[in-house]
């Protein structure tokens, strides 16, 4: 996708106001008017997911060790898991367990420290709570309700820390629903902001309920260009893709893979592209946003 003005504002502005906590002042000032130069002349050609990377090169460059948000993960992934048994229950009542676990997963989207400085806890529990009011496109449901009653490999990409739990409910409704279905979970394959690694998947359990691979980079996204070969045989061997957050529809879209994106529309730009209010949830598909 192209970088917009919009991208490019909004990851300087969040990691500038991030790097105004560091107690070193002389480095704090070097590393925003690196990253101000940077947002101002990276290529339009490149998608935000790696802006971000590129940030993070001169974050480590300037203070010598890469952004760190290692606190944040660990405390929204416990937060999240403090949901896990209420929304499970919810699901196993529905009588559509996976347009309920859509619904779920999609609001997890919210914990986003690229988009986000911080995330108020009112404001997921919020969004937790009208999970179940935000409209599924049933045209793309049933289209992949069809695929997974019929296809076999599935790979689910994931995306940030907290969030992971939902998509571990969902996960776990796919598996019981369709039994017959391989579902190989996608990480990152190092630290970047708090998108999730092979450290978040194993505190919350996933690497439990379905394999776990990472992609082999530090980019918040799924580069196809840049993911181990490992990964991309994986992602090319799927029938069916499920993709979380804006990071990897930035890096995905227009690949013509089946992909089915997962995702809240954080800012207008994606609001108006989908024809949605701003955090209104989006679940569509590759192809058809192709034809």
């Amino acid at each position: 996708m192209q970088l917009g003005e919009e991208c490019r504002t909004c990851l300087f502005s969040s990691q500038a106001k991030r790097a105004q906590t560091y107690l070193d002042k002389e480095k704090v000032n070097e590393f925003i008017n690196k990253i101000d130069a940077l947002c101002k002349t990276f290529p339009s050609t490149g998608a935000s997911p790696l802006l971000m990377r590129a940030i993070n090169e001169i974050h480590k460059e300037v203070f010598s060790f890469p952004l760190d948000y290692s606190k944040e993960k660990i405390k929204y992934n416990k937060l999240c898991l403090s949901y896990e048994k209420q929304i499970e229950e919810i699901i196993d009542s529905s009588l559509d367990p996976l347009k309920k676990g859509i619904q779920f997963a999609r609001v997890g989207n919210l914990i986003d420290f690229a988009k986000l400085t911080s995330i108020d806890i009112d404001l997921l529990d919020y969004f937790i709570k009208q999970a179940e009011v935000q409209e599924v496109d049933e045209k793309v449901l049933n289209s992949l309700k069809e695929e997974l009653s019929n296809k076999t490999n599935v790979v689910y990409l994931l995306d940030n820390c907290g969030e992971i739990v939902f998509d571990k409910i969902l996960i776990k409704v796919i598996n019981r629903i369709y039994p017959h279905i391989n579902l190989i979970a996608v990480v990152r394959g190092k630290e970047i902001i708090n998108d999730v690694t092979y450290f978040d998947s194993e505190m919350i359990g996933l690497d439990k309920v379905c394999k776990v691979i990472d992609n082999g980079t530090d980019i918040p996204g799924t580069s196809l260009e840049d993911i181990s070969k490992e990964c991309l045989e994986t992602i090319k061997k799927a029938d069916i893709i499920i993709s979380k957050g804006l990071g990897n529809f930035e890096t995905l879209h227009g690949c013509k893979l089946n992909i089915y994106y997962m995702f809240l529309c954080k800012c207008m730009y994606f609001a108006d592209k989908f024809n949605l209010k701003q955090w209104e949830s989006v679940l569509t598909n590759e192809l058809i946003l192709n034809d």
